[in-house]
């Protein structure tokens, strides 16, 4: 597609961080890396997003979801008949840095991925995800308590700046 030159002027910060990201061996430009970015909002769309859910995809494919006749049976057969599994409390969500900027926060244990700009929102984000996912569920049959919360670790690389 053919280039337009425009005059634009963006915060400080923006541009710092696309500079930084096209210094570093092997990047794209600065001017290429903003453009793709501004594309991929057009689009709707976000790698980091994208790439949260293929493997939330793949790991419910690979996994059911323990229900207590199953979950009993599995057990061990010398336990009393119709002993109830035990309930797990806390639903685990991974918060990451995004791709390019913001975080992606994906649940373990059920198919939940959201993103959000600051932790603060992608916080807020998960919860209401979250909410919504397990809205008019049966939680017994998922596994978990009536009343669960949500355990969030936060994933961060140490040799980023």
């Amino acid at each position: 597609m053919k280039k337009q030159r425009i005059t634009i002027n963006l915060d400080g910060d923006t541009l710092k961080f696309f500079k930084a990201r096209s210094a570093k061996p092997g990047a794209e430009p600065y001017q290429t890396q903003i453009n793709r970015a501004l594309r991929e909002y057009l689009a709707g769309t976000n790698p980091a997003v994208t790439e949260a859910l293929r493997r939330v995809t793949e790991r419910a494919a690979r996994y059911s979801v323990p229900t207590p006749a199953r979950a009993g049976a599995r057990r061990g057969r010398g336990r009393r008949a119709g002993k109830r599994m035990r309930l797990q409390r806390t639903i685990k969500a991974v918060v990451r840095p995004g791709a390019d900027a913001g975080y992606v926060a994906e649940c373990v244990e059920v198919p939940v991925v959201t993103q959000g700009r600051s932790l603060d929102e992608v916080t807020r984000n998960l919860r209401e995800a979250v909410g919504l996912h397990l809205a008019d569920e049966d939680l017994s049959a998922l596994g978990l308590v009536s009343d669960p919360t949500i355990l969030v670790t936060l994933e961060v690389n140490p040799s980023d700046d």
